[in-house]
């Protein structure tokens, strides 16, 4: 069963139900966290080819620092990060 907001108490500890994050819009390979909570992986072109966000930057170095920090750029330019909930 999918999660997309955790509760304690009156306390929110997790909410992604406005995360706009979907297959086409997260680079291929990444494992991300839609809003209704299903785990799914991106299918937007390689980080290095790609025209969309920050990931289309000319700078290889960038793009590898992006890679290694599990980072990825939404077609809306927002740097998203695959978490993963056990």
């Amino acid at each position: 069963m999918a999660v997309n907001k955790v509760q304690f108490g009156n306390q929110t500890i997790m909410d992604i139900t406005d995360t706009t994050a979907n297959t086409d819009n997260v680079v291929e390979g990444n494992v991300f966290y839609a809003a209704s909570g299903t785990r799914s992986v991106g299918t937007l072109g390689d980080a290095t080819t790609s025209t969309h966000g920050l990931m289309s930057a000319a700078d290889k170095a960038a793009i590898e620092i992006f890679k290694n920090l599990r980072l990825s750029v939404d077609s809306e330019g927002y740097i998203c990060q695959a978490v993963e909930v056990s």
